[in-house]
C-alpha cells in the first residue's frame, strides 16, 4: 500500500484501505504468503494488518527503507514479521538503512533485490 504520490496513481486512499483488507482476508483464509510493501502508509498498513491478521501472522516486510524505530514498531507489533533491506544498504548515504541492518535480528532479516529501482553500489 501506498500513500506516495505517483502520478499514475489515481487510487484514494479508502479504495486502497477496501483492496488490502480484500487481499489480506483472501491470503489469510486460505493460509497463503503474505508480501507488504508499504510506502509512507505505515499507520495504516498497521492498522488493516491488526484488523485482519493475529499478532504473531508471518509475512514479509517487502523493500523496508524505514529507519531502526520504525523496525522495532513492526517487530513490536508484529513478533513474527520478516523485514526485507534491499540493495539500499550499498549506498553510503543510507545511514538508517545501514542502523536497521545492523541491529535487525539475523533471524528477522530477509535481504533482497528491488531491482531495477535499487540497483546495487560497487
Amino acid at each position: 500500500m501506498t500513500h506516495r504520490y505517483f502520478p499514475r496513481n489515481t487510487s484514494s486512499k479508502s479504495k486502497q484501505h477496501e483492496v488490502f483488507r480484500r487481499q489480506l482476508q483472501i491470503a489469510y483464509d486460505r493460509r497463503l504468503p503474505i508480501v507488504i510493501h508499504c510506502r509512507e502508509a505505515e499507520d495504516d498498513t498497521i492498522r488493516i494488518l491488526h484488523e485482519i491478521l493475529p499478532k504473531n501472522y508471518t509475512f514479509h516486510l517487502h523493500c523496508f527503507t524505514g529507519n531502526w524505530k520504525s523496525a522495532q514498531r513492526w517487530m513490536k507489533e508484529f513478533p513474527s514479521v520478516f523485514i526485507g533491506i534491499t540493495n539500499l544498504v550499498t549506498f553510503p548515504s543510507a545511514t538508517a538503512t545501514h542502523e536497521v541492518a545492523k541491529k535487525l535480528p539475523c533471524d528477522r532479516l530477509l535481504l533482497e533485490t528491488d531491482a531495477p529501482y535499487f540497483v546495487p553500489r560497487v
